[in-house]
């Protein structure tokens, strides 16, 4: 369920009341929060510290009862990246603490593609609702432009 942001212009953050109405709504359907991503838009998916001190909060207020609360921060267009897909980074915060003491140290791991068919309705019902609210934002891209220099590809691809 895609949640509303405050963002600063240097960081952004989910918004809490957002945050909270896409989680009641997932549990009037049935589903439970088993994870959250956000993007790193144009650079590599590796987590900052906010990420993992973020990671590391969600994980435990989620997590309750020993569910495991999932991370993950896509890419789509970093120019890095010489693959014409996104890439993806998922992660868990360990309880091992950095060498220097100052956060915990996160872990990442390979994720498999789901074998099933999605719910194409819904995804097609969610993505418009996103076009809608984003298409007039000053940092959306234009989805016709070439992703890189050296490739046909554009950012839609």
């Amino acid at each position: 369920e895609p949640c509303n942001s405050l963002s600063t212009g240097l960081q952004c953050e989910m918004d809490p009341v957002s945050q909270t109405q896409a989680s009641e709504t997932l549990a009037v359907r049935g589903y439970s929060v088993i994870g959250w991503y956000h993007s790193h838009p144009a650079f590599d998916p590796n987590p900052s510290l906010r990420d993992i001190d973020t990671q590391a909060k969600y994980q435990s207020y989620f997590s309750r009862g020993g569910a495991k609360f999932i991370g993950m921060i896509v890419s789509p267009y970093n120019q890095n990246n010489p693959l014409p897909y996104s890439q993806i980074t998922c992660l868990v915060i360990s309880d091992e603490i950095s060498s220097d003491g100052s956060y915990r140290l996160p872990y990442k791991f390979e994720v498999q593609q789901m074998l099933e068919e999605p719910q194409w309705g819904l995804v097609f019902e969610k993505t418009r609702w996103i076009i809608e609210k984003y298409r007039l934002s000053h940092s959306s891209v234009p989805m016709d432009k070439i992703f890189r220099r050296d490739s046909d590809l554009t950012c839609l691809q």
